[in-house]
Parts: C-alpha cells; sequence; structure tokens
C-alpha cells in the first residue's frame, strides 16, 4: 500500500508542466452589472478593447461600455489555456483522504490494534498566503479509526517549491484530536475511567495543480502520528484493579484537497 501511494504521488509530480506566465488580470466592470476576468490584449482605435477572457477567447469590449476598470493587486501565474493557481490573500481547503495502517483501542470483546484498516477522513482548513510559496492557516476535520471517531483541531503551513503553479510543497499540521466515541461501562460502574486521543503531527509532501474559476486540486501523502491512551481503574472487588493501555492511530495518508 505505501508502495502504491508514493508511486502515485510520483507519477504526478512527473506530469509535463504546459507554458505559463506570470501576469495581473484585468476586472472589467460594465454598465449593467455584468463583469469580466481576463487580459486586455490591445486597444482598437482608441474606442474598443480587446478582451482575452480565460478560456483564450477574444472578445471585443467598447470601451464606453466600461463603468470601472481594475487591475488584480498581486501577480499570479496564469497558464495558457486559462488556469492559474491561488498565490496570495485568503485561502479555503477542503479534504478528503484515506487513512491506512493498524493500531486501535479497547472494545468489549478485546483490543482492536492488530486490525489493518483503510478508513475515510474530512477536513476543513483556512488560512493566508504569507508570501506565494509560504501560507499557514488553521483547521478541523472528523478522522476515523475503527471503532473511535476523532475530531482534530491543528494549524498547517505548505511551503511551495519553485516557481511553478504546478509546484511540489512540503506539509506539516500540528494539533490536538479530541476524542469521540468512548467505551461505556454503565452508570453503575464505580471505577474511574480515561480515555483520550491527545496531540498529533502529519507532515507531508504533495502537489499543487491549478485550476480554473479560482479553484486549484492538491494531492499530498504523509504519516500522521495520533496517540490514543487509555486507563480504567475498577473496583476494589473487580477481578482485576486496572487496566492501562497506550497504543496509536499512526496513519499513512493520502489526501486529495480542492483550494478556493
Amino acid at each position: 500500500m505505501k508502495k502504491l501511494l508514493y508511486t502515485l504521488l510520483f507519477s504526478l509530480t512527473t506530469l509535463a508542466l504546459t507554458a505559463q506566465q506570470e501576469v495581473r488580470l484585468d476586472y472589467l466592470h460594465l454598465h449593467g452589472g455584468s463583469f469580466l476576468k481576463g487580459q486586455i490584449k490591445d486597444t482598437l482605435d482608441g474606442a474598443i478593447l480587446q478582451f482575452q477572457l480565460a478560456d483564450k477567447s477574444l472578445m471585443e469590449v467598447p470601451i464606453a461600455l466600461v463603468k470601472k476598470h481594475k487591475k488584480s493587486n498581486e501577480r499570479q501565474w496564469l497558464y495558457e489555456d486559462g488556469r492559474s493557481a491561488i498565490s496570495d490573500g485568503f485561502y479555503s481547503r477542503l479534504s478528503f483522504q484515506f487513512l491506512t495502517g493498524s493500531g486501535g483501542s479497547p472494545g468489549f470483546y478485546g483490543y482492536s490494534g492488530g486490525n489493518y484498516r483503510v478508513e475515510p477522513s474530512f477536513g476543513f482548513a483556512m488560512g493566508m498566503y504569507l508570501e506565494k510559496w509560504l501560507a499557514v492557516g488553521v483547521g478541523t476535520g472528523l478522522d476515523f479509526y475503527i471503532d473511535r471517531r476523532v475530531i482534530p483541531f491543528f494549524l498547517e503551513s505548505r511551503i511551495h517549491l519553485g516557481k511553478n503553479s504546478n509546484s511540489p510543497f512540503f506539509g506539516a499540521e500540528i494539533g490536538y484530536g479530541f476524542l469521540m466515541d468512548k467505551r461505556e461501562f454503565g452508570d453503575d460502574f464505580e471505577g474511574s475511567v480515561e480515555e483520550r486521543a491527545g496531540f498529533f503531527a502529519y507532515p507531508s509532501i504533495g502537489m499543487r495543480f491549478a485550476g480554473k474559476g479560482d479553484i486549484d486540486f492538491m494531492i499530498d501523502v504523509g504519516y500522521k502520528f495520533q496517540p490514543y491512551y487509555f486507563h480504567v481503574q475498577y473496583p476494589e472487588n473487580f477481578w482485576t484493579l486496572e487496566e492501562r493501555i497506550q497504543s496509536s492511530y499512526n496513519s499513512l495518508v493520502l489526501r486529495f484537497a480542492w483550494v478556493f
């Protein structure tokens, strides 16, 4: 499974990058409420703008119809087919990932730690680009681990390499996982129970792909270190005094994300 995931990531990062140039986009607000986004290529006879849309098609816009012309504040990478990548300002990220590995928690019928698992997970993050190559943010999500669910809250950072919109990156998340599902002992249980997940870390490597409509696509592979702790103190008349387990939900992760 690990070999397959790393092969997939390597294949994606070796895709040929199409030609691109760094530009400032033009925004045209027209009388009547219409809005155009693209590039002004030329001015014809001083009265008509030759305007190139994101799909590379050209249209002629009479200057008299333009109510307001504004250029984007930041330069961004624009591909020949109109794709671009978010590299300044705020961003939001919606992700879906697979968590694979072993390790688990005690249940009513024994310890589930020996089972190999492939479980889904979901995430959402918001942040901003401090530089074109550096993004930071905060996020949360929902992780599934065989018989338990964990809600993570984390800080994240990405360092993009190279000048391309289609660029590899190093990523990192650190945070705390809150355990949702816990073993039930009943209201008449007289002992004490402590069960928790705790602090976690997720280093990763990935690839960003430029998209259209202000939406990028990202894929990354990493390893999530998520500890698990269980301790129960039984009453004195029980068959044993205590049970203590320190385990983990450590997982190899394959994540797909949409950034907008």
